[in-house]
């Protein structure tokens, strides 16, 4: 399988019959929502650390807003996400996803992901309404956090 800019596209998936060794975290989510804006890609390439290039389509690299909610994650109420994104292409030519930032509405949540996977996690109000058959997302980061990520 190949993407627009001809690089091999691949994913690690375990079939029915292959047993998982070890599981990380299991979570649903659910009301997922993928918004993506073309930007030309020299304004997005100074956000990215060296040793990964953008993945383009179209000749432009993309941003996408992603707000879900996360169900089913052990000892944690099902809470509202959103993620700030784009997509990048490894020192070993695997595509991945690059995060600018992560707004979840647990902080607990936050904090596991800042500490176990060193992620730009912010605490946020955070809801979720469907009404007439739209999902509407709010989503407001707390004042008492540093842009860098980190906890003030």
């Amino acid at each position: 399988m190949c993407c627009a800019s001809n690089r091999p596209v691949g994913a690690a998936t375990a079939s029915p019959s292959e047993a998982l060794r070890r599981v990380a975290m299991r979570q649903t989510w659910r009301r997922l929502t993928f918004l993506h804006w073309p930007y030309a890609p020299d304004l997005i390439r100074g956000f990215i650390p060296g040793g990964f290039e953008l993945d383009t389509f179209d000749n432009a690299a993309w941003l996408g807003l992603v707000p879900f909610e996360i169900h089913d994650f052990r000892g944690i109420p099902h809470f509202p996400e959103t993620n700030l994104r784009t997509y990048v292409i490894g020192p070993d030519g695997s595509r991945a996803v690059w995060f600018f930032s992560l707004e979840a509405a647990r902080w607990v949540a936050v904090l596991g992901a800042r500490i176990g996977y060193h992620l730009p996690y912010f605490w946020a109000k955070m809801r979720v309404i469907v009404e007439n058959g739209a999902i509407h997302y709010r989503s407001q980061r707390h004042e008492d956090q540093a842009g860098d990520g980190s906890a003030r």
